[in-house]
């Protein structure tokens, strides 16, 4: 079968949507399958977008392939006779971010006309689609809220997880830190570790290791990171897969708290791959979906002051051992359950 699966992109940004995108393509390529990645630059600013997605909808790939397998908002303003849309996340300031203050459109008469045109095209190009897919519980939630959808889960599995061995730091290890890997940007809340520092009574240290998003949320973690000097530090770029790993080996636990996430992450996947507990919080929305209290990591509310005594409580002998031993079994189950094998076979059938 001729397949094309379409995402968009900003360029010199490689977050989990282009980690799965890849992901798919490969699965399809080692299953027989003629495959091609179309990637469509896409910038997110809020005013520019309805230019662009209008853009987007003059693309009519009908000749191209039999199936078009679709990814990142907006690639599914796509036109295809057999679109399938295996959903990553909206233009959550359009959604569910509305109203809040992370979101990036005002509420306003134009903020509003602009929110209400993001939601139209995007009820054009799903309501088209012969197949609509979900990555987490909590994204099909906002799909039937937002869109009326029902759309099944179809989790993302980690590719190549053998690269995350290594036991369980120890506290009594020299200068034990808990690392929060990844994109750096408001949402994602690194910086809400670092504020933690101030408040943590153990040795344990903080790494804080990713590109940020923009000028503004690199400005926000160095603020951050400063008023705690000595004690966290920052990594502000994208690393290489060997430094990648290595940090995950050396880690006491990981630390990943944002604001409602779409989906369970790579960042928790590897956390759990690596055998490291996993330190969240209770607004973490999809973060969530693999996290088990006193099981493989801890849940604690949003603040500094919480944050910082999970902390201390994983410095504890033995209890960051015994959450990432819990951790791996977790990963194991969930990799045997969300093969791509059965990916493959659901977005096909």
């Amino acid at each position: 079968m001729r397949i094309v699966v379409a995402t968009t992109v900003v360029p010199f940004v490689r977050g989990g949507d282009r980690v799965l995108t890849d992901g798919l393509v490969t699965a399809l390529a080692e299953r027989g399958h003629d495959v091609d990645l179309l990637t469509l630059p896409f910038w997110g600013h809020p005013q520019s977008m309805p230019e662009q997605m209008a853009g987007l909808r003059t693309y009519d790939l009908a000749d191209t392939c039999d199936t078009l397998i679709c990814m990142r908002t907006p690639s599914y303003l796509l036109r295809h006779p057999d679109k399938r849309v295996w959903f990553i996340h909206h233009h959550r300031g359009a959604h569910d971010l509305w109203g809040t203050p992370y979101a990036d459109i005002r509420d306003s008469r134009r903020g509003r006309r602009l929110r209400d045109a993001i939601r139209h095209a995007e009820h054009v190009g799903l309501a088209e689609a012969s197949m609509v897919r979900a990555n987490s519980k909590t994204l099909a939630d906002r799909l039937l809220r937002f869109n009326g959808i029902e759309a099944p889960v179809l989790r993302v599995p980690l590719s190549d997880p053998s690269r995350f061995t290594g036991p369980a730091a120890s506290p009594q290890t020299s200068a034990p830190y808990v690392l929060c890997p990844g994109r750096i940007s408001g949402l994602k809340r690194q910086w809400l570790f670092a504020e933690a520092m101030r408040h943590v009574k153990s040795r344990t240290r903080l790494v804080i290791a990713g590109q940020p998003d923009n000028e503004d949320a690199r400005r926000q973690i160095e603020a951050a990171v400063a008023a705690c000097p000595g004690r966290v530090e920052l990594i502000a770029r994208w690393l290489a897969p060997h430094e990648h790993v290595a940090l995950h080996a050396g880690a006491l636990a990981i630390g990943h708290a944002p604001f409602d996430e779409d989906a369970h992450t790579f960042v928790n996947l590897e956390a759990l791959a690596a055998g490291k507990p996993l330190i969240t919080v209770t607004d973490a929305g999809g973060a969530l979906e693999v996290v088990d209290h006193e099981l493989n990591g801890l849940v604690c509310p949003p603040t500094p002051r919480a944050v910082a005594a999970a902390m201390d409580r994983l410095a504890e002998p033995g209890l960051a051992e015994r959450f990432g031993e819990r951790g791996r079994a977790t990963f194991e189950e969930f990799q045997q359950t969300w093969t791509w094998d059965r990916i493959v076979g659901d977005l096909l059938a």
